[in-house]
Parts: C-alpha cells; structure tokens; sequence
C-alpha cells in the first residue's frame, strides 16, 4: 500500500518534520451457505480495500456463472496499487458486458444473471472514501455505533410500487412479485451501478448480503449478530441465524470492520527517514499533496 503524507511544520525553523496520513482499511470475515436449495449461486469477495456480495439469479439458467463472472472482475483490483471510483464502476461494467454477451446464444444460459452489492476504500479528492455499490435487491449496510443503516436501494418491482405507493412496507414480504428485479448484471449491454460515497470512520462495521440474509432476518435481528467481538465471528452468527429462521435460498454474507493501519511517529530529519516515508517540508502543503 503507498502511504500518503501531510506536510507539518518544524517545530526550529531548520528541522525538517515528517507525518503520516491515516491509512484506512478492512477487516474481514465471510460466510456462505446452500441454504434451502441444490446448490450454492452465490459468490463473495474479501479483501484489505474491496468487498462484494454477487447472487446469481435463482430462476435464471447458470446463475453461478455469472456470479462468478462478477466476483472474477472484481478480485482483480486487489492487484492494483491504489482504486479510484472509475476503477470499480469499469470493473463492475466489464462484468455486466460479459455476462451479456456470454448468455448469447448460448444453450442453458439465455437468462444468466446476478446481483452485485459491496463497498470499497478509494482514494478521491487527496482522502480515502467509502464507495457503496448495488446492482439488483443483494444489499450492504452500515453499522456505526449502534446504528444499523442500509447503504444500498433494492433494484426491485416491490420497491418500484412502494415508491409509487401501490403497495406499503408492511406488504414487501408477503407480495407474490417480491423476487421481481427491475435490474441485474447481464440483462443488457451498459448497465452500470447505482453507487454512493461517504467518509469512512474506524470503528465501522459493513456488512454486505444476498437476499438469502436480508428476506429472511429484519434489521433488528441483524444488528443483534453483528455484536460480535470479530468479522468472522459476525458473519458465522449471521448465516447460523439464517439458517435457523428456515431460510430457502442460498445465503451469503461478508462482514468487514474499517480500521486504521497507520500511526504518526514522533518526527525526524529527512536523511533519516524509515522506508516508505516521505519528508514534509514546512512549506503548507495539504494532505494529498494539494497547496
């Protein structure tokens, strides 16, 4: 990981003072289930910057393999440096493109399709960002304190005649059309994710999940297996807690807690500067280099 540096003032006029900027990443526990049916549809990815969550359609042919296709593209960017948010929203549109064209002509795969939900660290504006991503009803949240909030909005029919209040909340769950999704990955050329960007905080825990977690526990009863001492040990708490709630589809879930991995050292000359820091000459510059 590059580190990114802040100029700080000398504290003589002639000693050269240098700094770290926070450094932010995740922390990371999975967990996957079939659930109630043959086989598992559902791919994850985990990593220090990037997290996602891909259902492959249950009634679509080949659901894994577009899951997979996802989850393919999106493990690549653990191999670069530093992501951006163009970086993650091409990653995800090369996906789609090749979920589309793959289903083509194809025998067993005309309707492949999957979801795709997670979140990742980019580097925007000279600071590290949150960036939210969703494309179908898969979804990702965030607990900061004790407050659980759903990052991402379900691509869905149900939530389409909420909106346009044909139906009501109290009516999601029992509505016959609940599994009607107005968008997913492969459907047509050029789908691109809904996405959103907040300031990440250490102490954060996201949790990113198929609807075979979210259709089957309500957020009360998230928040409560989230209060666990560590991702993994959250993850498991969650699946279990599906699984006990008789849950029918495949369940997925990936927990990460944000965590600061750089600490400011006490200072020193620039000819004595440890690997990888760079000197912060007193001359005003901001964090991320900009005046």
């Amino acid at each position: 990981m590059i580190p990114q540096f802040r100029r700080r003032a000398s504290v003589t006029g002639e000693r050269r003072g240098w700094t770290k900027v926070m450094q932010l990443e995740f922390r990371v526990g999975s967990a996957t289930d079939v659930g109630g049916r043959t086989r598992n549809e559902d791919r994850l990815v985990e990593g220090a910057r990037l997290i996602a969550v891909a259902d492959g359609m249950g009634g679509h042919d080949a659901g894994d393999v577009a899951s997979q296709m996802a989850a393919d593209e999106l493990a690549r960017l653990s191999r670069m440096p530093s992501l951006e948010v163009y970086d993650v929203v091409a990653s995800i549109q090369r996906a789609n493109d090749r979920i589309a064209v793959a289903s083509r002509g194809l025998e067993g795969r005309a309707r492949m399709g999957t979801t795709v939900t997670g979140a990742a660290l980019v580097d925007e504006h000279g600071r590290r960002e949150l960036l939210v991503f969703n494309v179908g009803d898969s979804r990702t949240y965030l607990l900061r304190g004790a407050q659980l909030e759903q990052l991402t909005h379900d691509d869905s029919l149900v939530n389409e005649l909420i909106a346009v209040g044909e139906l009501v909340e109290e009516e999601r769950s029992s509505d016959a059309r609940r599994n009607v999704l107005t968008r997913v990955l492969g459907s047509a050329l050029g789908t691109a994710p809904s996405t959103s960007t907040l300031m990440p905080q250490p102490g954060d825990r996201l949790l990113a999940c198929s609807d075979g977690i979210s259709d089957v526990l309500d957020e009360a009863a998230l928040l409560a297996y989230l209060d666990r001492a560590t991702p993994s040990a959250a993850a498991e708490a969650l699946c279990q807690g599906a699984m006990a709630a008789r849950a029918r589809d495949n369940m997925t879930v990936v927990v990460a807690d944000i965590v600061a991995t750089a600490d400011e050292p006490a200072g020193g000359d620039a000819d004595t500067l440890p690997p990888g820091w760079r000197s912060t000459l007193d001359d005003g510059l901001e964090p991320g280099g900009a005046r």
